[in-house]
């Protein structure tokens, strides 16, 4: 929210896939107007029952929202599970008003491939009670750096910044592989290395576990 508001500092705010509304009530206290969608009927319930929020169930074009009508769009780790990302994209542009901010969250294709690829080669060099499995995730679309570009850019967006994106606290994965100790150590660690090789490659490699990426509406 603090990196929003850097460049729009209050407004409406649509939240895609907004869950039980935890972002959407954070937004809230610091004085957005939020709207939220979901497909989970007992998520909505909760957004709206326990939170007071204007929560919609469903796909996003199902709530038919007023054209032009935002001034924030967001969507955290869910574009990647969606069964028709382009078109929820198209439907975000078309709801944010002109010059309006797109932030989103998703899974990098490349860190989670290329993990696999080194847990299958290390696992076949060690006998089966050793073996463990790779700390990665897969959803319905994954999306490699260059493939979120040119989507946003397809969509119609314009100054689009994709980046390394923080971890969330308590990674299912990690916390299986590692246990909870060593989990934090992880995925401080993965975060640091990313942003280590984004800078000395000058910018030109997101090796982070997710992506953030921030554009706006012409």
């Amino acid at each position: 929210l603090s990196r929003i508001e850097s460049t729009i500092p209050d407004g409406r705010l649509l939240d895609v896939g907004c869950g039980k509304g935890y972002f959407l009530d954070l937004a809230r206290k610091r004085g957005w107007q939020g709207v939220g969608t979901d497909v989970s009927s007992t998520a909505v319930q909760f957004a709206r029952d326990t939170l007071r929020l204007e929560v919609y169930r469903g796909e996003l074009r199902d709530a038919k929202l007023p054209e032009n009508s935002f001034d924030v769009a967001t969507s955290w780790n869910v574009l990647d599970q969606a069964y028709d990302p382009w078109g929820d994209l198209r439907e975000v542009f078309r709801v944010l008003k002109k010059g309006g901010l797109i932030a989103l969250r998703v899974s990098n294709l490349h860190f989670h491939l290329y993990l696999q690829r080194l847990f299958t080669l290390l696992n076949s060099a060690v006998p089966e009670r050793l073996r463990v499995t790779a700390p990665t995730v897969f959803h319905i679309y994954m999306f490699s750096p260059g493939t979120l570009r040119t989507f946003l850019k397809e969509a119609g967006f314009v100054d689009i910044r994709v980046e390394n994106s923080t971890l969330d606290p308590n990674v299912p994965a990690l916390v299986n592989l590692a246990g909870k100790p060593a989990e934090v150590l992880l995925r401080n660690t993965a975060h640091l290395l990313a942003q280590a090789v984004y800078y000395l490659s000058i910018g030109n490699l997101l090796i982070g576990p997710s992506l953030v990426a921030f554009a706006r509406k012409p």
